[in-house]
C-alpha cells in the first residue's frame, strides 16, 4: 500500500509539472531544478534541465545552469521526477 502511495503522488507530481509547462508559450526558457531529472543517456540524472523555445539546451548541475540561464524562469519541481516522454505519433485500427 505504501509503494502504491508513493507511485501516485510521483504521478501525480509529474502531471502537475506537465500542466504547468504545457500552458506556457513555447518561446518560454525555463530551467527545471529540485527534483528528480532522468535522462536516456549518460549520466542517467541530472540536476538540472534547461530548455528555450521548447528545445533541451543543457542538462547538468543546478549551480551551473543557473549561471548560464539566469534570464530562464525557474521551475521548482518540488520533489517530483521528470523523466523524458515517449510519443507514439501513429496508430493502427
Amino acid at each position: 500500500m505504501r509503494r502504491l502511495t508513493i507511485a501516485l503522488s510521483l504521478i501525480a507530481g509529474s502531471l502537475t509539472v506537465l500542466a504547468a509547462v504545457t500552458q506556457r508559450a513555447v518561446q518560454e526558457e525555463l530551467l527545471f531544478v529540485g527534483g528528480t531529472i532522468l535522462t536516456i543517456t549518460e549520466p542517467g540524472q541530472v540536476e538540472a534541465l534547461w530548455i528555450r523555445d521548447g528545445r533541451i539546451v543543457a542538462l547538468g548541475k543546478e549551480s551551473e545552469l543557473r549561471q548560464q540561464a539566469s534570464t530562464a524562469k525557474i521551475v521548482d519541481l518540488a520533489g517530483a521526477t521528470l523523466m523524458p516522454g515517449f510519443i507514439e505519433p501513429h496508430t493502427h485500427p
